[in-house]
């Protein structure tokens, strides 16, 4: 199969568009391994106290610092009394076998809930880590907001007080579900919001702002105002959706911003995309329903990861069986315009596996070394997914699987199970994944249902 990629490169302020044509790996992919990397590396325990723990997400910074195991961040919401939460933070630089105490990153506000954390991940080792939540102020609030803190030195001072991402919106607003995306010194966030609600109350439409890191820590970023991407405003939306950046090169290209999320508008609920270089300066592109082959029931949870033109997207659905939710995995080469067949991408998927809660990222396995940050990176990309799956406690607690695809369309591999402790899973989106673009590692997080629970990190192939 032959990818014709695009990079849009800025020469003199003018945006030229370079086509050039790449062989996307054919060869299968075994499933992944965990634990064995090194041979004694198990699932570890990054949280303590008696504290409930939710939503980890997690990230890899493969530059910093520079010469060393890169560095890989978690953050968390955790319960803190009967009506209060802090987002919390923790870092490893030893390849996650071990970990700095958490630490809070929250400096305002009751409710502290739903953190989504990025890093440059192109060539830099700046120490710059962007994190965002939604706030709600005190317990009478009517209202809840996005925020966002920028740390400068990897995670051990964050902005002295937190930025609200859109202080434009009326009040009262909720503003909940935020995602973040990271090129250079830019950040792109993007949430949910309900101050239109055509269609009646907690009706929600998807916005995106963006900003420029301060020059001078520990300033707090400033953000544009917010656009609206979905077409048909006041649908509901799940909270659902995710946004990247393809990997520029030399800093000089101009990087394509792709958003997905779930309606509930649409009946079967439609995964919806919008692709642009543009947001934050220009309107945004009419939204792109991803086609189906017919068969699609509901389709919810929608996650993306991207490689210059290509776009991968998984989600859970319900077309594969009347009574149960599987993976299924779509990729597009045009930024959207045209997108491959549905495919189911658990190959040991059978009736009675219930599925949920995907997340998806990507390394570049062709690459034994750093590659030179002046040239093109002609490598292809490895795909991890990863999901929550009830197969060895049918309608009970859930495993964190993992599946690879070395870059074409099938097959995915055999599923691995990460954590140790089989039915080790808490309820719900409890899992994420994140590659590390250098070494070929794939990091995974999640939330166990032990009382209390707490947040564990394992690293793999």
């Amino acid at each position: 199969m032959i990818v014709e990629n695009q990079l849009r490169v800025l020469v003199f302020g003018v945006s030229l568009v370079i086509s050039f044509s790449t062989a996307w790996a054919q060869a299968p992919c075994p499933s992944p391994r965990f634990n064995q990397i090194p041979p004694s590396f198990q699932d570890v325990q990054i949280s303590q106290g008696p504290n409930d723990k939710l939503h980890p997400d997690i990230v890899v910074d493969p530059f910093n610092p520079p010469g060393g195991q890169g560095s890989v961040y978690v953050v968390w919401w955790e319960l803190v009394g009967p009506t209060s939460s802090d987002v919390m933070f923790s870092s490893s630089t030893t390849g996650g076998q071990t970990w700095s105490t958490a630490t809070k990153i929250n400096t305002l506000g009751i409710e502290n809930v739903r953190p989504k954390i990025a890093v440059d991940q192109n060539c830099t080792a700046d120490g710059r880590i962007w994190v965002v939540w939604h706030n709600k102020p005190s317990i009478s609030s009517p209202e809840s907001r996005i925020k966002a803190s920028l740390s400068f030195d990897g995670g051990m001072n964050w902005s002295s007080t937190e930025a609200t991402v859109d202080p434009t919106a009326p009040f009262p607003v909720q503003q909940v579900e935020a995602v973040i995306t990271v090129s250079g010194a830019s950040a792109w966030i993007s949430w949910q919001d309900d101050r239109n609600q055509i269609v009646g109350p907690s009706t929600f439409d998807i916005f995106l702002s963006c900003a420029i890191a301060p020059p001078i820590p520990p300033l707090s970023p400033n953000f544009s105002l917010p656009v609206l991407l979905n077409d048909r405003p006041g649908e509901r939306f799940l909270q659902a959706l995710d946004l990247d950046v393809p990997v520029p090169v030399n800093n000089l290209a101009s990087p394509d911003i792709h958003v997905a999320w779930q309606s509930l508008g649409d009946s079967p609920d439609n995964t919806l995309f919008s692709s642009s270089d543009a947001y934050c300066i220009d309107p945004p592109p009419a939204e792109i329903v991803v086609p189906t082959n017919g068969l699609s029931v509901t389709r919810q949870l929608p996650s993306l990861e991207s490689f210059r033109s290509i776009v991968a997207i998984v989600y859970a659905d319900g077309s594969w069986s009347p009574s149960e939710i599987a993976i299924t995995y779509q990729y597009s080469t045009t930024l959207g315009a045209v997108w491959g067949p549905e495919i189911q991408l658990d190959p040991t998927w059978a009736a009675g596996i219930n599925q949920s809660a995907p997340d998806i990222t990507m390394t570049y396995p062709d690459v034994n070394s750093p590659w030179a940050c002046d040239a093109f990176p002609f490598v292809s990309p490895k795909l991890y997914a990863s999901w929550e799956d009830d197969r060895n406690n049918p309608l009970g607690p859930r495993d964190l699987n993992i599946s690879c695809n070395d870059g074409n369309t099938t097959p995915w591999s055999a599923p691995a199970t990460v954590n140790d402790t089989l039915g080790g899973l808490g309820a719900g989106t409890s899992q994420a994944i994140a590659g590390d673009v250098l070494r070929n590692d794939v990091y995974a997080v999640w939330r166990d249902n032990q009382n209390p629970p707490q947040i564990w990190v394992d690293r793999g192939q």
